[in-house]
């Protein structure tokens, strides 16, 4: 593959085709510690038209930095779906693994949208065959208007079932688990002085990462508020039996 030096600003972000669901901003905080430590990372990887397959991450902490210059390589693709097949090859191959969230939504593009059958599903994610359909059969429920609805690990319940529309709201909005292990760890960074005065540095300059913790904040508030009306639900209905 080629490899070259780009402006940072030419490489194209192509969120429709982004195996992950989110961006860890935790993660590109440490990878931009690091980068301050003076650690090279392998170069990031492109398509022919600069859009980003793999590196996500790092080009974030790049951005951060305000790096003018990176190093990528440069590997063709055939058309969208090469594009995809690419980045997921990418991710499973190094890097942080796919969350099971980002899986249910590979799996599901990968045989609704590309029409991929079982075997080449499981070849391509590295896990046996029948574990396929009952990842998707635990996962993913049904949506009253019969779309296919990715469930996170709150609602797993609801795997190969009908979602109410109100629950899949909450499930959409809700980050799952991962929520608390990020905020475990921001409470763990907030608890040193100096990485809390960085971070406040970091928020002070990064306004899109300003609004991601508050879409954070809020998020999380709405999940313990639902929450808090369900255990309610849950006491009424069950004084009501007795």
């Amino acid at each position: 593959m080629e490899v070259r030096q780009v402006s940072l600003g030419e490489i194209q972000l192509c969120d429709a085709l982004y195996p992950r669901q989110k961006v860890d901003h935790i993660h590109v905080l440490r990878l931009m510690d690091a980068l301050k430590a003076g650690v090279t990372f392998p170069p990031l990887r492109c398509d022919q038209n600069l859009r980003l397959i793999d590196g996500r991450h790092r080009y974030e902490a790049y951005r951060r930095l305000n790096v003018p210059e990176v190093t990528v390589c440069i590997d063709p693709v055939s058309d969208d779906v090469d594009f995809f097949i690419k980045a997921v090859e990418a991710n499973i191959t190094h890097g942080r693994p796919f969350s099971p969230y980002d899986l249910t939504h590979i799996i599901l593009r990968l045989s609704e949208d590309f029409q991929y059958d079982p075997d080449t599903i499981a070849q391509l994610l590295r896990m046996p065959t029948e574990r396929v359909g009952n990842w998707l059969k635990r996962r993913v429920a049904v949506s009253p208007a019969l779309y296919k609805v990715p469930l996170k690990a709150s609602f797993l319940h609801y795997g190969d079932k009908t979602i109410p529309p109100e629950v899949e709201k909450v499930n959409q909005y809700s980050r799952g688990l991962k929520w608390i292990h990020a905020l475990d760890e921001l409470r763990r960074q907030l608890m040193d002085d100096a990485l809390r005065a960085s971070l406040i540095n970091l928020l002070a300059e990064d306004h899109q990462l300003r609004e991601a913790l508050q879409v954070f904040a809020e998020n999380l508030l709405h999940l313990i508020h639902q929450a808090t009306k369900v255990s309610k639900k849950r006491k009424r209905d069950e004084r009501g039996r007795h």
